[in-house]
């Protein structure tokens, strides 16, 4: 063997394992110690990535087994999804072999029929209503930009990438009065979206379990601490591309029930 073949050999034999214990310990490491900073994707793509999801879903038709805590008590219930945008929104809570047990359909008017009990409510789709059956404080547009993942988003004078739990986050800062934080996949899924105001979280929402030729989640969660409230859905029988027109967010009154105003707060 020649010099210079036998230094190469005794360079390899030297450095080979320095080589390796410095792998080994990248692989220990957590991403925002491992990639530098020159990797991380620009602010500005990612919110092109939330405009783009803006205008990705329409409309949703799926049934769903929603979970829902509210000041620590828990209910289970499986139900019947109908969304479209911008503030149409219909839901079938069913009971045993599928029958109805409340409906609520929020279009120009929010309706609900409870069909156990003979009552029928119609009147203004308010937050204050929409919430005596759906549990959840929250405007019609705001629950249908959620669940098509159409996330707001408000006023910050700052933006920075991150690197967190195998995830690249988004937060968008105004000087520490609002912050909000959008966390991705590597593979650009929307994983997680959270606001906090003043420091107190006020709504974080999770996506998981994408599927199908849309890539629609089929795990959303909601939480609302101040409120008390954690939301779950699994959805099943997840469809994007049905058309849905105005009929399907209108009930039919039955015959011979009296059309009742909501109760005054």
């Amino acid at each position: 063997m020649n010099p210079s073949r036998r230094q190469l050999h005794s360079c390899v034999r030297h450095i080979g394992p320095l080589v390796l214990g410095l792998l080994l310990g990248a692989c220990l490491r957590s991403p925002q110690e491992v990639l530098p900073p020159a990797l991380l994707p620009d602010p500005t793509m990612l919110l092109g990535r939330l405009a783009a999801l803006d205008g990705r879903f329409d409309s949703l038709a799926a049934l769903a087994r929603a979970h829902i805590v509210r000041d620590g008590a828990s209910r289970t219930l499986q139900q019947a999804l109908l969304v479209r945008k911008p503030d149409r929104l219909r839901v079938d809570v069913l009971g045993p072999f599928s029958s109805p047990l409340l409906q609520v359909a929020a279009a120009s008017r929010l309706q609900v029929h409870i069909p156990g009990e003979g009552r029928f409510y119609a009147g203004e789709p308010s937050t204050a209503n929409l919430a005596r059956f759906t549990g959840l404080p929250l405007p019609v547009e705001q629950l249908v930009g959620l669940l098509l993942l159409e996330l707001p988003r408000f006023h910050y004078s700052a933006a920075a990438t991150s690197w967190r739990a195998g995830a690249v986050v988004l937060t968008l800062d105004d000087g520490g009065r609002m912050r909000q934080e959008f966390a991705f996949a590597v593979g650009g899924e929307l994983l997680r979206a959270a606001y906090w105001r003043e420091g107190e979280l006020l709504c974080e929402v999770r996506y998981g379990d994408y599927a199908g030729e849309e890539a629609f989640p089929r795990q959303i969660s909601l939480r609302l601490p101040a409120a008390g409230i954690e939301a779950n859905l699994e959805l099943t029988e997840i469809d994007t591309t049905r058309t849905l027109d105005e009929a399907r967010f209108l009930l039919k009154v039955p015959a011979q029930t009296p059309i009742l105003p909501f109760p005054e707060s």
